[in-house]
């Protein structure tokens, strides 16, 4: 029998791929060890060529300042197109400041103008940085977290804290993502558990079928141990240790430093109130005054409120305007009538219950000005009813047939 032939490639098939492979890898990008930024090929030509050399023939103080923000702005470049690209256009900058040094009238006119327009430029940032850390900082006085000497009953998502108002977003934060932790944990919990049933259900069905059929070789050894159990009982007691430092989070007493600061600001708050008492008798414009006179819209309609639901309904249209006059802000005038009238505690209210009903002594003399008022209005009265018979036809009929005669 003959023997199989055995298939080799020829060494001309051989030298023909040798000179391909050669060919091909001077094509090849090679990857360098480095990156470009870090060659000194590159950070040479770049730093003691180009940027000293912009630095050196800048026309003034705002110009250099431009060419050290450029720098620092595109420094985190690492795309070799886009680093090629910023510094062509350092290159163009540096070519004409060296034009306007060398004495080139239009040059240096461009030099100049740039100059004057990175000055510009530069104050209106400054004057935006100023006004900019100016409204920061008001809003930050405005919006301060101050102690209302209440407490912030510790929890399994914070401790004992005093209750502030409003409430820093740091704190509201904290609790927020521990509440959701706390839920991904739980819903860990059972998928852990689930897994675990499984796994038991495997081992007491495995055990049960050697038990059957008498050949332990069909069932491994380890799921008579509880090898399989332990990662699946160890997450287990990890979630459960931190379930349990979180309720003893929330058993955590105010220490005395804390209760302190808190009595302070009990004792402070009645002490403000007056103070600010005050301050708007003086005639200050606060935001307690604000929200009293209820300016806006919008703080009218959060102003006034209104009686419960089941009272509402049973009452009349005129007892409803009564209630809603009697929850304006305002204590003189109608509203306080209407305060008055509803047995409603007024400031000044004996003024105007004088200003609206009279003095004893006054009552001689508004009598006598109610009779004159009523004899005007019986003189006005005639004379219109007057009026009105002579321009009846009954009367000017006759008039006109005299007249004809």
């Amino acid at each position: 029998m003959a023997a199989a032939a055995v298939y080799s490639t020829s060494a001309e098939v051989l030298l023909r791929r040798q000179q391909y492979s050669i060919a091909f890898s001077n094509l090849r990008n090679p990857r360098p060890p480095l990156p470009f930024w870090k060659l000194a090929s590159h950070r040479i030509p770049v730093l003691w060529t180009l940027y000293r050399n912009l630095l050196k023939n800048a026309s003034g103080r705002n110009t250099r300042w431009r060419i050290r923000r450029f720098f620092e702005e595109h420094s985190h470049l690492t795309s070799p197109g886009q680093t090629k690209a910023k510094l062509l256009e350092a290159e163009k900058l540096l070519s004409l400041l060296r034009e306007a040094n060398n004495g080139d009238i239009r040059a240096q006119r461009i030099s100049e103008r740039y100059e004057t327009m990175i000055e510009a430029k530069r104050k209106s940032e400054h004057m935006k940085t100023l006004l900019r850390k100016a409204w920061d900082w008001q809003y930050r006085m405005d919006h301060r977290p101050i102690l209302t000497g209440g407490l912030l009953r510790p929890s399994p998502y914070n401790g004992p804290l005093p209750r502030m108002r409003p409430q820093p977003e740091k704190v509201s934060a904290m609790i927020y993502k521990r509440k959701l932790a706390e839920s991904r944990r739980s819903e860990r919990l059972e998928q852990v558990l689930e897994l675990r049933e499984d796994i038991r259900a495997e081992k007491s069905f495995e055990i049960a079928l050697t038990d059957n059929v008498g050949n332990p070789r069909h069932v491994s050894y380890e799921f008579r141990t509880p090898l399989w159990e332990k990662p699946f009982q160890t997450h287990i007691n990890d979630l459960y240790q931190v379930h349990k430092d979180n309720y003893k989070r929330a058993s955590t007493k105010y220490p005395p430093e804390l209760v302190a600061q808190i009595l302070e600001a009990r004792r402070e708050k009645p002490l403000n109130k007056e103070r600010e008492r005050l301050r708007l008798l003086r005639g200050e414009v606060l935001p307690a005054r604000k929200a009293r006179n209820a300016l806006t819209p919008m703080k009218r309609r959060s102003h006034i409120k209104g009686p419960p639901s089941h009272i509402l309904t049973q009452m009349t249209p005129r007892q409803k305007r009564l209630d809603r006059i009697s929850r304006e802000p305002s204590g003189g005038g109608y509203s306080g009538m209407v305060k008055l009238e509803l047995g409603m505690r007024v400031r000044d209210g004996d003024r105007i219950r004088e200003r609206e009903d009279g003095v004893p002594e006054g009552r001689p003399k508004l009598d006598a000005m109610q009779a004159r008022i009523d004899e005007t209005n019986l003189q006005k009265r005639q004379e219109e009813e007057e009026v009105r018979l002579l321009r009846s036809p009954s009367i000017i009929a006759p008039l006109i047939l005299d007249a004809r005669d």
